[in-house]
């Protein structure tokens, strides 16, 4: 079997795992993240670059760029990733972005949410959203919207929780998407 065969199966049985059990097999994610060396890796250095100022994209703050951890499941070729939050004109957004070794490796954390379908864009970036749909922060009612998108060999996942006006809606998320989408290409 094909090393492409071999992902789209173990892609394939982590969702087939995902919606049986309702958690993602333990046999896809790593036990922790490996480095997949210098050349694959080599744009993490310059991943925190992608982030836009708050103001080019309707924002009045942007907070302090931050490493995001890896937490399970850790996804086979995930190089690091980094994680801001955008505030002002009465909303917020929770924004990371995740660097992979290559753009094959980025489908499977698209894959791992059960809600949404995948939708490929014409730029190629494979994407899923979700919402408004109801919450709760500290039983306070809210609402929420998220979107994922894998391009190329990088993952962005942003979302914006609300109790008070509308979070940032999915439309206006992925308008923030395309714009990381082109300064992703700028680190090759």
């Amino acid at each position: 079997m094909g090393s492409t065969r071999k992902a789209r199966s173990r892609i394939a049985g982590a969702v087939l795992c995902a919606t049986v059990v309702g958690t993602v097999g333990q046999s896809t994610p790593l036990a922790h993240a490996r480095p997949y060396g210098a050349t694959r890796c080599a744009q993490l250095s310059r991943l925190k670059s992608v982030f836009p100022s708050a103001r080019s994209i309707g924002f009045l703050v942007r907070h302090r760029i931050r490493v995001q951890e890896a937490r399970a499941p850790i996804w086979s070729g995930r190089c690091g990733a980094f994680w801001t939050t955008y505030e002002g004109m009465g909303a917020s957004i929770d924004l990371s972005i995740t660097l992979y070794a290559t753009p094959h490796d980025v489908l499977a954390p698209l894959a791992e949410p059960l809600v949404g379908t995948v939708r490929v864009l014409p730029n190629g970036a494979r994407v899923r959203t979700h919402g408004p749909d109801p919450t709760s922060v500290n039983n306070t009612p809210g609402s929420v919207t998220w979107v994922l998108s894998a391009y190329r060999n990088v993952f962005i996942s942003s979302n914006s929780t609300s109790v008070g006006p509308p979070p940032v809606t999915v439309a206006r998320q992925l308008s923030i998407h395309r714009r990381l989408y082109a300064a992703a290409r700028s680190l090759r």
